[in-house]
């Protein structure tokens, strides 16, 4: 990762979120047209989900959503990941919130719940029993996942049952049992977002660069690292967690263990898995900087449109003096 053309940190470890479609809500024909890409915009996935979204809602008793988002900050906050240094340059400490693209956004997330793309706001002080029951059944047309599923993924593509140390995180994502890979989501430039752990730097003003260099280089290693969580950087250790994680000795602290040959079984879920790894992996190009002050500041204000107090208009433009005045401060 670069900040002003040098060498800011380097990350230890990556995550990401893909893409997933619900195969029972796409006739053939739509399938394949939806297959022929492997990183999508929103307007994309929406024109595909088009047709197929007015039919499955037409006699629909519950509403079925083209996203499982809520018409709130989190969507606004996932519209903006894709283009975040529109918005916001930390590098060179500008704000662009009045150009009226801001205002857009805000007004698209707000139109996709209108149109029943995604889940109008939802008070969950407010839910019933019966509402979480309509939730766990409720089928979306696409989600977004973490990485961390794509090894349940391929376990479930051979047949076999998942010895994820991750199986039985829930997602809370409703009815999953016709998901199936798509790929992942970009915008208009090509950006596909990615997230880390745990990064490393060099104090400029470090009176021992050298060592700190060879420090990092250790635990860069594929011998070190072992993420429990999230993918190494270093490609051989990645492959060697990937094997470990399909044993299900993910947290295990019995080194022969981790020695074991795979089953043929399980060596068919490793070449599915780490082909899916490496596949959506090779596409991930974009971390903007971000604050987490701003990010606050921006869901603040985000919830005032979205509850009616304020007008996009109002929001974008105190976004631009708050953000303004907290970078140069």
């Amino acid at each position: 990762m670069k900040y002003h053309d040098g060498l800011y940190v380097i990350p230890l470890d990556y995550t990401f979120d893909y893409l997933t479609y619900d195969s029972s809500l796409f006739n053939e024909n739509e399938k394949q047209n939806l297959q022929k890409n492997s990183k999508y915009t929103y307007n994309q996935l929406i024109q595909a989900g088009k047709e197929p979204f007015q039919r499955a809602n037409r006699n629909a008793a519950e509403p079925v959503r083209m996203f499982e988002e809520v018409a709130d900050y989190g969507m606004l906050k996932e519209l903006m990941s894709m283009n975040y240094e529109k918005y916001i340059d930390m590098e060179n400490r500008k704000v662009n919130f009045t150009d009226g693209n801001f205002v857009n956004l805000l007004e698209t997330v707000k139109k996709y719940g209108e149109n029943g793309y995604i889940s109008p706001q939802i008070d969950y002080n407010k839910l019933t029993e019966e509402d979480f029951r309509k939730m766990e059944q409720q089928k979306a047309f696409y989600r977004t996942k973490d990485n961390l599923f794509l090894l349940n993924e391929a376990f479930k593509s051979v047949g076999a049952e998942s010895s994820s140390p991750f199986k039985d995180i829930d997602t809370g994502a409703g009815d999953e049992s016709n998901d199936k890979i798509l790929g992942l989501l970009t915008n208009q430039k090509g950006n596909v977002n990615f997230k880390y752990m745990q990064a490393y730097g060099i104090n400029a003003n470090s009176e021992n660069k050298a060592l700190a260099w060879a420090f990092i280089k250790y635990i860069m290693s594929d011998g070190v690292q072992m993420s429990d969580y999230s993918l190494p950087i270093n490609n051989e250790a990645r492959m060697k967690k990937a094997k470990i994680d399909i044993m299900g000795l993910t947290f295990s602290e019995k080194p022969m263990e981790q020695s074991k040959d795979l089953t043929a079984e399980q060596k068919k879920v490793y070449d599915i898995y780490t082909k899916s790894i490496e596949n959506l992996s090779d596409n991930l190009n974009y971390y903007p900087i971000k604050d987490d002050t701003i990010n606050h500041m921006i869901e603040k204000e985000a919830d005032n449109y979205f509850n009616g107090s304020k007008t996009a208009e109002q929001v974008a433009s105190t976004l631009q003096e708050k953000i303004e005045l907290y970078l140069n401060e």
